[in-house]
């Protein structure tokens, strides 16, 4: 999120460029390390969601199990697991819809 709302967000200087963003169930975690005290996403779906995140990014999603079922909606949009060990995404029990969901072209979801 915004952390000032008054500011608008310009991504159009960033067009060329992929970033990486993190989730980790605590909300804290680096490109480093997902135990730093850095902020981070708390689930998969407030990234993706997250109008930072932008087509062709990465998504890097640290070990734990993440009750949520995601969809991705952004072209080449990389989500990146730690682990098919380490990392899982569990959908909402009694849900009628898929737990991943992709609606976009050259979408990756992997190492879950």
């Amino acid at each position: 999120t915004n952390a000032f709302p008054s500011l608008a967000i310009d991504n159009s200087q960033r067009a060329n460029f992929i970033e990486m963003f993190n989730v980790d169930e605590d909300g804290m975690a680096s490109a480093a390390n997902c135990d730093d005290p850095d902020a981070a996403f708390s689930t998969i779906q407030s990234a993706v969601n997250d109008v930072n995140v932008l087509p062709g990014d990465l998504i890097r999603v640290c070990p734990g199990t993440y009750i949520e079922d995601v969809l991705i909606n952004k072209a080449g949009l990389r989500v990146i697991g730690s682990g098919a060990a380490s990392t899982t995404i569990s959908g909402a029990i009694g849900g009628g819809v898929s737990t991943v969901r992709i609606e976009a072209n050259n979408a990756t979801v992997a190492h879950f």
